[in-house]
């Protein structure tokens, strides 16, 4: 299945990240655009509104929670429910 995800990525000119095979990019001279895979989710990011459709802000990835303030332009990631969890 991941090889059949690769090759139909890599059609629409996204490079493999050597460091992190999960990692696939697309850029062009100001615009990118982050897609990272695992398993059955994909996580993705851009500087180009226009680009991507807007399904939300991502809440959570891989457990880790994912909250943030556009207008204070902050950004930031919690393991609190792992850490009581554990």
């Amino acid at each position: 299945m991941y090889f059949r995800f690769h090759q139909a990525i890599l059609q629409f000119r996204f490079t493999i990240v050597e460091e992190d095979h999960c990692v696939y990019l697309k850029r062009s001279d100001i615009k990118f655009l982050i897609m990272i895979l695992y398993v059955d989710d994909i996580l993705m990011a851009s500087n180009d509104l226009e680009t991507m459709k807007d399904i939300g802000d991502a809440s959570y990835v891989l457990g880790v929670k994912i909250y943030g303030n556009r207008s204070k332009r902050v950004l930031g990631l919690s393991q609190k429910m792992y850490a009581k969890t554990s």
